[in-house]
């Protein structure tokens, strides 16, 4: 049982790894689209991306290796709580790198979700200068050669765009 909770530790341990990656990389990211720099944005999600699939390997690690270690008494699952309790001796270093994952969890969600109000606000300006676009568009003085106004075709958001 010994040897599945060093795993799990260094598992664990690995997954703080990649979450302080992705940490950094959000932050990255969050500067890259306060600069209107599309060609880092695309960096930085792409690297995002690369590091989310690690930390998806790492956790499908994580869960077969505490499914091995429920197994072995007899339980369906175990919480990390629970595996510390019933090996106190190999599982007493679980806790507090699961609270340092936590951590790193909670301020990756508050990043991203800060990131995700920026692409909204950045979404909503650009909605507008569309919106003026089109307008100035349709109401564009276009003159036959006589000097009557001619009206074109109405020009829609996609229109204006691409």
């Amino acid at each position: 049982m010994s040897r599945q909770i060093s795993e799990l530790e260094i598992v664990l341990r690995g997954l703080i790894a990649e979450h302080r990656k992705l940490l950094a990389q959000v932050e990255n990211h969050e500067s890259a689209m306060k600069k209107l720099d599309l060609h880092e944005m695309e960096k930085w999600r792409s690297l995002q991306e690369s590091t989310r699939l690690n930390i998806w390997a790492l956790e499908n690690r994580r869960k077969a290796l505490v499914a091995e270690i429920a197994a072995s008494v007899r339980r369906p699952t175990m919480t990390l709580t629970q595996i510390a309790q019933t090996w106190p001796q190999p599982a007493s270093s679980l806790i507090p790198v699961r609270d340092e994952l936590r951590e790193l969890i909670q301020k990756i969600t508050q990043k991203t979700q800060m990131s995700g109000k920026l692409a909204s606000s950045l979404l909503g300006h650009l909605n507008t200068v569309v919106r003026l676009v089109t307008g100035a568009a349709r109401t564009a003085g276009v003159y036959s050669r006589h000097g009557v106004a001619v009206v074109g075709r109405r020009i829609g958001a996609m229109e204006a765009v691409g």
